[in-house]
């Protein structure tokens, strides 16, 4: 019996949601899509039309492909699902136009009549989502040139490419009544007057409720189920997998320093695990010696004579032919005058897989050299932050508690952005309408 095979970890975990979210996503859409497509059927009679109407769509889908493609080099996929979902408003843009044909009347007048409020509630939906380009996240700025890009052509492409395609006009949709059902039990339904004092005492409720409006436990969020969770932290643990939470970070002028600074840490560690603070450890020193250590290494190494004749000691008696070991002594005496080895020289080796995840080698001068330090269950991380305050240049990461940070300062800077792109769109309609 060869067991069962348990895939685990947060790439496990990322791909298993990706496909559950594309399933959904594709599903929902689908049912979206066609719903939206027989309420057009059902209000404008015509099969064409509606089909007609996704033209808008979808070069506003292709032109924001396109300009993120060109400013980004690439496009990511939250940046497609939410500015899909921020582009179905070009879906309206069409629907004005079949909404407002007469008979008689050609598409070209009909979309140079309502062009000026078209235009208007165009320019200032671009205007509000243009704001997020300078919102200093990536996945906004591409979600800004994807939705401003998509909504500018869908709404040209309903003034000058779609009226050239309409068939002639043969219902006044204007005087066309809705279907009696629909008259009964929704346009003739009024809210009770008191409506909009319960929507006003909800709205102070939750503005003076004692809970933060907040959820900043990224945890919390998942998606993946707990069993998961669970069976992974139980993996990690049976495993000594390192730990996906708490991270030892040394930072140096240069990678040599680093790797000093973390064979020094060695001994510290060792007495970390013996008290039972953390399981077990890697860093890169264990796989690639601080120059200083390899050359105290080297001066170990004995020269030729000193070798040679401890050689010929030992092989007294034994049935060992001369020069049996002279590539031996060749390869001692060569590796007494190797230079040290650098990162550099262990790329596309086994050891680059451990070492390019523990080291970061500076991008320009002036900026630190990092060497992670990973730790395997962790048990008392008090302990771990006072021994990286005893040690200069090392820190405790929690990177739980960084991604939390960082997630909570990208919300007030997305909740500034929005507060802006408000006044910008109050603004817009204000000078389009003049009032």
């Amino acid at each position: 019996d060869l067991g069962r095979l348990e895939v685990s970890g947060p790439g496990a975990f990322s791909e298993r949601m990706a496909a559950r979210t594309s399933g959904e996503a594709s599903v929902l859409g689908g049912i979206a899509g066609i719903g939206l497509l027989l309420l057009l059927i059902l209000a404008y009679r015509s099969l064409s039309l509606p089909l007609l109407g996704a033209l808008p769509l979808a070069s506003g889908a292709i032109a924001g492909l396109a300009t993120c493609t060109a400013l980004f080099g690439e496009v990511h996929g939250i940046t497609l699902a939410f500015g899909f979902t921020l582009l179905g408003v070009a879906q309206d843009y069409p629907v004005h136009l079949f909404s407002h044909r007469r008979p008689g009347e050609r598409g070209i007048d009909t979309a140079r009549a309502i062009w000026p409020t078209l235009a208007a509630g165009v320019g200032s939906s671009c205007l509000a989502y243009l704001v997020f380009l300078f919102a200093g996240v990536d996945g906004l700025r591409q979600l800004a040139a994807f939705t401003v890009a998509g909504l500018l052509v869908a709404a040209l492409s309903t003034r000058f490419l779609l009226p050239a395609l309409l068939p002639a006009a043969k219902l006044d949709l204007a005087e066309t009544r809705p279907p009696h059902w629909v008259q009964r039990r929704l346009l003739s339904r009024h809210l009770p007057r008191w409506t909009s004092l319960a929507l006003a005492f909800f709205c102070v409720a939750m503005i003076l409720r004692p809970h933060a409006w907040w959820q900043d436990d990224l945890g919390a969020l998942t998606p993946v189920p707990k069993p998961l969770i669970d069976r992974d932290r139980e993996l990690r643990s049976e495993l000594a997998a390192p730990d996906v939470r708490w991270l030892l970070v040394q930072h140096g002028q240069d990678i040599d320093a680093v790797l000093g600074a973390s064979e020094r840490l060695a001994s510290p560690l060792d007495a970390l695990v013996k008290d039972g603070a953390i399981d077990s450890y890697d860093l890169a020193a264990r796989y690639l010696p601080s120059t200083a250590t390899q050359r105290a290494r080297q001066q170990a190494l004995p020269d030729a004579e000193t070798l040679r004749a401890s050689l010929s000691q030992a092989m007294t008696d034994l049935p060992f032919k001369p020069g049996a070991f002279d590539p031996f002594l060749d390869s001692v005496q060569r590796a007494r005058s190797l230079p040290p080895l650098q990162p550099a020289d262990l790329a596309d080796t086994p050891l680059a897989l451990r070492i390019d995840g523990l080291l970061h080698v500076p991008d320009s001068a002036g900026d630190d050299a990092l060497a992670l330090i990973s730790l395997s269950g962790v048990h008392d991380p008090q302990a771990l932050a006072a021994f990286a305050e005893q040690h200069e240049g090392l820190m405790l990461l929690d990177l739980k508690a960084t991604a939390e940070s960082l997630a909570s300062a990208w919300r007030g800077r997305v909740l500034t952005m929005m507060a802006l792109a408000g006044l910008l769109l109050a603004a817009g309609v204000t000078l389009a309408l003049r009032s």
